[in-house]
C-alpha cells in the first residue's frame, strides 16, 4: 500500500512529537499516546507497548473510525488508548490532535488542586482552578464517559485520575506547545514554592 505524501509528512510530525514527549520526560512508561486526524474517517496513532521516545515512522498505525488498522507495518497494533482517542474525535469535530501524557510536575499539582489558590498560579495553569477531573472512563469505542465529554465541552484539557492528562486541539504542534508550557510553569511554580519564594 502506497502512502500519499501528505500522510508521510504527518507521520513524520507525529513521530517527532512522540519522541519529544519521551525525551522531555512527559510520558510514563508505555502508558502515553499521541494521535492525529488525517480526514473524517482515518487517524494516525502511536503503537501499542512502546516508549514514545523510541517511536519510528514505520511503527505508526493508521486506523479507520471504528479502530480497524488500515495501514500497519510489521504487525504493529494501535495504542491501548485508541478507544479514548476515537471517542474524543467523534465528540469534537474541531479536534485534529490528541496527546495523552504523564507530565510529573503538572500531574502533581493537579493532585493538590483543592489545596491551591488558583489565582496565584501562572496563567497557563489557571485551568487547575476548574474541576476538570474525570472520575470514571469507559473506553469502549463510542461509549466514552459523560464526564469526559462534558469536561471537553468546557475546554481542551482533562485530568484523568491516576492516569495523567489528556490534551486536545487543532494541531499536534499546538497541543504539544500547550503541554510543554504547562509542565515548565508547573515545575517553576513547584520549585519556587519549595524554596519559600511564594506565599
Amino acid at each position: 500500500m502506497k502512502i500519499p505524501k501528505y500522510e508521510k509528512k504527518m507521520r513524520k510530525q507525529l513521530k517527532k512529537v512522540a519522541k519529544s514527549l519521551g525525551k522531555r520526560g512527559l510520558s510514563s512508561g508505555v502508558r502515553s499516546s499521541v494521535s492525529q486526524r488525517l480526514d473524517p474517517d482515518r487517524y494516525q496513532v502511536t503503537p501499542q507497548g512502546i516508549y514514545l521516545r523510541k517511536t519510528k515512522k514505520k511503527m505508526i498505525v493508521t486506523v479507520d473510525s471504528a479502530g480497524n488498522p488500515i495501514y500497519s507495518r510489521y504487525g504493529w497494533q494501535p495504542s491501548d488508548d485508541l478507544p479514548l482517542h476515537l471517542a474524543v474525535y467523534q465528540a469534537r469535530g474541531d479536534v485534529n490532535s490528541i496527546i495523552h501524557a504523564h507530565p510529573p510536575y503538572f500531574s502533581a499539582l493537579s493532585l493538590a488542586v483543592d489545596k491551591l489558590h488558583s489565582e496565584k498560579l501562572p496563567a497557563s495553569l489557571q485551568i487547575l482552578g476548574a474541576n476538570l477531573k474525570v472520575d470514571d472512563l469507559d473506553q469502549e469505542i463510542g461509549e466514552t464517559s459523560v464526564g469526559l465529554i462534558n469536561a471537553l465541552t468546557n475546554g481542551n484539557i482533562v485530568l484523568l485520575p491516576k492516569d495523567g492528562v489528556l490534551i486536545v486541539g487543532r494541531s499536534l504542534d499546538y497541543v504539544y506547545a500547550q503541554l510543554d508550557q504547562m509542565e515548565h510553569d508547573a515545575q517553576v511554580f513547584t520549585i519556587a514554592r519549595a524554596a519559600n519564594l511564594l506565599s
